[in-house]
């Protein structure tokens, strides 16, 4: 029989300072007993003003996490001296006659925390154990003792209520084989320190609670492949296609004791690789992810789902989930095993099929980061987070443009992001490539910048919106901006101002990266800028998401600052302001083209470039297969192929395309005077190239009549003709790096 319950509430009152309200009661199993609006049974909360006044609760606060006191806020309700309120904790985030918080309770998890509508702690109730139907219960109500009892009495009085006897027998649990690569299989044995409690596993990632199966000896695990797909079969976008056969499986191994109903033991959360050829699969770190599948795929509160919410578009904390991490290295060895938070992250990753999920370490979860040295180009032994990124802007293609990006400029002053190609599996089932990479914010800053303070503004480009803070303030940004465009001071005191208040050899660089890259997303998206909170600079850009790189080989990116009549018609004016305005400046314009020059010859010339495709190409080819069998894109090897080879016509043809531009925008930047000239000239190079330079004369034949190479590092050479060669007009070629010029020289002798 369906139970109801009334509760008065007065819309009317006044909070003294000495209020009463306090937890009264709490539910966190509930199967059958009170039930909501929906004939649903969620755990639930009970209030009780045990004062003399009506109490507002009007804008107080009921949260599972004391971080968070404000999770789910009371509409404006009073209660009266004697009263009671109950809120269940079911996640759906209502008000009205019921009310609904926007959390479900964990049993022996977190707390029951109220906090009134100034911020400050009303009551507490500590997690501990409480069977399921039975209730934590005030008894008397109201007063500092607390029972667990046999009956709840949800929205009345706890005083005729009979005491639960409690007999909880306090666990540990550990398995015999720990999880990792297996060739065959085996029976796995679970042991324990308290022998009679109840241990209950699962084998698909879900919760190991009384309803799972119950350990009664050893278990066989074997290569679990050929069952049906699960998780790859959930609808992740209207557009998704399910893979159309069997993808490989782990054993995602959860195991927990009970005793009165209660979790009694540590939760074990082991991943067992069960094949022949299991160490030779995939060459790269591996990453298991396990997790209760609500937590990613239920229409209510899965973040791998568009659901009810649009889940994968949310943010914030309320949006992170609990997730059991463990990273194996390529040759198998597990080197990462702990509990995280997991929240998607991204932009256009959040609607794409394959997403982009953000790690999180912290107290929360009892870890102060992430402790492996996951980047051979970084000296760094902990991250605070991390990135699992998937490549949606470079998903048909070659899928590993933007880490060929972030590869490239680490010669550069450019604050790039580190990665390594990795596997992602869920709850056992094979996710596809995801690669491990830092993730760039306050905790990147201070690791990479440790003389900083720690707090940091940081400034982001949103189309439609410009620059807005994305963390700390907007203030030095646009004080910034002050500047630039303060026309009451000479050029020289303006440019003096701005080198104070930016890093310029980052800003070059990061910019040179951009153009040169053509990155198609690029100004008005993956712009980000920051300086220490507590200073007036240097800002300094953050290099990420080059997804959208390595296109339009032949794009004239550089029109966008130097055509005047049109250089707004592409892009908003606040998104190229910044650097359009410092190439106005002769000192920087001559500083900007140089350091061009010597980009393309020491980071992006072929022989820089190829060799970097080359060997991503080799990791990726064996992944390949089974990637594309998942989510089907690209569509076939000869697609991906293809879109590797675009990547090696861009490393070749991108050099010239740009070195035309600048000789476009800026000139010739090889000089020789005088010209024409008796036989003894000077050959002058703006490139400050570390390369040596070659000069070679031809005759109107074509034919070769002098040549003469000059060491590396001089900005001019002096060439003296020998006397043998005639009056006349001379092709002079000269190369410095990969730049080559050619040019007219007229000879004559008195």
């Amino acid at each position: 029989m369906r139970n109801r319950m009334f509760i008065l509430v007065w819309l009317t009152g006044i909070l003294p300072l000495h209020a009463a309200v306090v937890l009264n009661e709490v539910v966190y199993i509930n199967t059958h007993g009170l039930q909501d609006g929906e004939g649903d049974t969620p755990d639930w909360v009970e209030l009780y003003n045990s004062g003399s006044e009506t109490i507002a609760l009007t804008g107080w606060g009921l949260s599972d996490n004391a971080e968070h006191p404000f999770k789910w806020t009371f509409p404006e309700i009073s209660l009266a001296p004697g009263r009671f309120v109950v809120v269940f904790a079911s996640g759906k985030n209502r008000s009205g006659i019921e009310l609904h918080a926007g959390f479900k309770l964990g049993l022996m998890q977190e707390p029951v925390v109220l906090t009134n509508a100034q911020g400050v702690q009303v009551d507490r109730f500590e997690a501990q154990c409480v069977p399921a139907n039975r209730s934590a219960a005030r008894l008397p109500d109201g007063t500092s003792h607390w029972e667990v009892v046999q009956e709840p009495t949800p929205g009345s009085s706890n005083n005729a209520s009979g005491i639960y006897p409690m007999h909880f027998n306090r666990d540990s649990i550990y398995p015999e084989t720990a999880g990792g690569y297996f060739r065959q299989g085996f029976q796995l044995e679970i042991h324990q320190s308290a022998p009679g409690n109840p241990i209950y596993y699962t084998l698909d990632g879900s919760e190991p609670d009384e309803e799972a199966t119950l350990y009664t000896g050893s278990i066989a695990l074997d290569d679990r492949t050929r069952e049906e797909n699960r998780y790859c079969e959930e609808e992740l976008n209207p557009n998704y296609q399910a893979p159309d056969a069997a993808v490989f499986k782990a054993n995602a191994f959860r195991a927990r004791a009970y005793s009165e109903g209660c979790p009694a033991s540590n939760e074990l959360n082991e991943t067992y690789f069960i094949h022949p050829s299991i160490f030779e699969r995939y060459g790269v770190p591996v990453v298991s992810l396990i997790t209760d599948p609500d937590n990613f795929f239920s229409p209510e509160e899965g973040i791998l789902v568009l659901g009810n919410h649009n889940n994968s578009v949310q943010s914030g904390s309320e949006w992170e989930r609990s997730v059991h991490v463990e990273i194996f290295n390529p040759d198998g060895e597990r080197v990462v095993k702990q509990l995280a938070g997991a929240r998607v992250h991204g932009r256009g990753t959040r609607i794409a099929a394959q997403r982009s999920l953000r790690l999180y370490s912290g107290e929360k979860y009892g870890t102060s980061g992430f402790e492996y040295p996951f980047f051979k180009d970084r000296d760094l032994q902990s991250y605070d987070k991390l990135l699992l990124r998937s490549t949606r802007g470079d998903w048909p293609d070659a899928l590993f443009t933007d880490l060929l990006s972030h590869h490239l400029v680490r010669p550069m002053n450019v604050n790039y992001m580190s990665g390594v190609v990795s596997v992602l599996f869920i709850n056992g089932e094979y996710w596809g490539i995801q690669n491990i990479c830092e993730r760039q914010d306050s905790a990147y800053l201070s690791a990479h910048y440790p003389e900083t303070t720690g707090s940091y503004d940081i400034v982001d480009y949103i189309p439609s919106q410009g620059a807005v803070a994305k963390e700390g303030s907007i203030d030095g940004y646009e004080a910034l901006l002050d500047v630039m465009g303060n026309s009451g001071l000479s050029d020289e005191e303006r440019y003096a101002q701005l080198a104070d208040r930016i890093d310029l050899d980052n800003m070059i660089d990061f910019y040179i990266a951009q153009l040169y890259l053509s990155n198609v997303d690029f100004p008005e998206l993956n712009q980000r800028l920051w300086k220490p909170a507590d200073a007036d600079g240097p800002w300094q850009w953050l290099f990420y998401d080059c997804d959208g790189c390595f296109y339009r080989y032949n794009y004239d990116h550089l029109s966008d600052y130097f055509n005047q009549e049109a250089r707004y018609d592409r892009y908003a004016d606040w998104s190229i302001y910044l650097l359009s305005e410092m190439l106005k400046f002769e000192t920087f314009r001559n500083r900007f083209f140089q350091r061009f020059y010597w980009a393309i010859d020491q980071v992006f010339s072929p022989e820089q470039v190829l060799p970097v495709i080359d060997s991503l190409e080799a990791i990726y080819r064996p992944l390949m297969a089974e990637h594309m069998q998942r989510w089907r894109d690209p569509s076939d090897w000869v697609s991906w192929q293809n879109s590797v080879d675009k990547l090696r016509n861009f490393a070749v043809g991108r050099p010239l395309e740009v070195t035309e531009q600048l000789m476009k925008y800026y000139g010739n930047p090889v000089r020789v005077y005088p010209n024409p000239t008796a036989g003894n000239f000077t050959i002058e190079a703006d490139l400050m190239l570390d390369t040596k330079a070659e000069f070679a004369l031809y005759n109107g034949a074509g034919s070769l009549v002098f040549r003469q190479e000059f060491p590396e590092g001089a900005a001019a050479h002096s060439v003296q003709l020998p006397a043998n060669i005639s009056s006349g007009v001379y092709l002079i070629y000269v190369q410095t790096g990969y730049f080559i010029t050619m040019d007219k020289l007229l000879v004559y002798h008195e």
